[in-house]
Formats: structure tokens, C-alpha cells, sequence
């Protein structure tokens, strides 16, 4: 019933504690010091979310940063490869640069492409 109430009210007026309280045949200062514990324990679950929450935010910061970096590095190969002149277009004439950057295999990453 204490938690009940604490839980609809979560800080009782003196007045309901003592009715509680004697509604229970509890002396007011156990009452205080139910409604002490239940604050207490919402207190914890409450801590125990927001830090969870906290190492989230970390982990998607560094995720965010982690992609950044990754589309800096895109935008920048993507720069040098216009400043070279090979455009898209390129990859058909086996006389380009970039299209024989593309037979290279390690540029391909080992692809089992050769020759």
C-alpha cells in the first residue's frame, strides 16, 4: 500500500503518511522511511539508465567521428583521382591511368585478377 501511494505521489504530504501510516499500524517514521527506500530505489534504476545511456552516446560519437574520417578519406581519394584527369569515363580505354590502376592486383585487394 506504501508503495503504491509513493508511487502515485512519490513525495507524501505529512498528513498521508500519518493516515498511511496508521492505516498500517506503522509509526510515521517507518512510513518515512519506507517512502525513503522506494525514492532510493527509483533513484538507482534511474542512474543505472542514464548510464547506460551515457556509454551509448560515447559509442555512437566515436562512431560518428569514425565515419567522418572514413568520408574525409573518400572525398580526398575522389579529389586526386580528378586532379590526375582519369574520370569514370576512363575505364574503358586500356590506354588510362586509372583503368590500369584497376588491373593492378593490389589494387583490387587480391581478387585473383592477373596479368
Amino acid at each position: 500500500m506504501l508503495e503504491m501511494s509513493f508511487g502515485k505521489e512519490q513525495k507524501l504530504k505529512s498528513e498521508r503518511k500519518e493516515k498511511i501510516a496508521f492505516e498500517l499500524r506503522l509509526d510515521p517514521r517507518q512510513a518515512s522511511s519506507v517512502e525513503e527506500q522506494v525514492l532510493e530505489e527509483e533513484y538507482s534504476k534511474l542512474k543505472a539508465e542514464h548510464d547506460c545511456t551515457e556509454v551509448e552516446k560515447c559509442r555512437l560519437e566515436n562512431e560518428v567521428l569514425t565515419l567522418k574520417g572514413q568520408i574525409c578519406e573518400a572525398e580526398k581519394e575522389i579529389q586526386r583521382t580528378l586532379e590526375r584527369g582519369d574520370g569514370f569515363s576512363s575505364i574503358s580505354s586500356p590506354s588510362s591511368s586509372f583503368s590500369m590502376e584497376l588491373l593492378d592486383p593490389t589494387f583490387l585487394g587480391g581478387f585473383g585478377m592477373e596479368d
